[in-house]
């Protein structure tokens, strides 16, 4: 394996497989960070217009297949979740955004961390 800088400031490596010389682009974090807003609305809602839980990880498995789609160059699949907590309930009229980042890459496999911001548009009030 060796990495080498391209003319036009592209970082490369040249992996020797097989007995071919194969040349990747060396990807940093924020090549792949992705950044996504959603409204919640009433169907996004329970009876106590709070956001249903399963809608809010369907957001974050989207954003996050964005993310390591941009990393691998390739369609993604989630594997497995480590964690989910819910800190506070996220009101119907709020603002979610949700942000994806690479934290580790493997040969045949990437780790993305997910972080969620809700915030009411009246009050300018932003929360973790």
């Amino acid at each position: 394996m060796q990495a080498y800088s391209s003319g036009n400031g592209i970082k490369k490596i040249q992996i020797q497989k097989e007995n071919k010389i194969m040349s990747r682009k060396i990807k940093e974090v924020k090549d792949s960070i992705t950044v996504m807003t959603q409204l919640v609305m009433p169907n996004d809602t329970n009876p106590l217009n709070n956001l249903m839980g399963g809608n809010l990880m369907r957001w974050m498995d989207v954003g996050a297949a964005i993310c390591g789609g941009k990393h691998c160059e390739e369609y993604v699949v989630t594997a497995s979740v480590d964690h989910v907590s819910f800190e506070r309930a996220i009101q119907l009229g709020e603002v979610v955004t949700i942000k994806s980042y690479v934290t580790r890459a493997f040969a045949t496999s990437v780790e993305i961390f997910v972080e969620v911001f809700a915030w009411h548009l009246r009050h300018q009030l932003k929360f973790l």
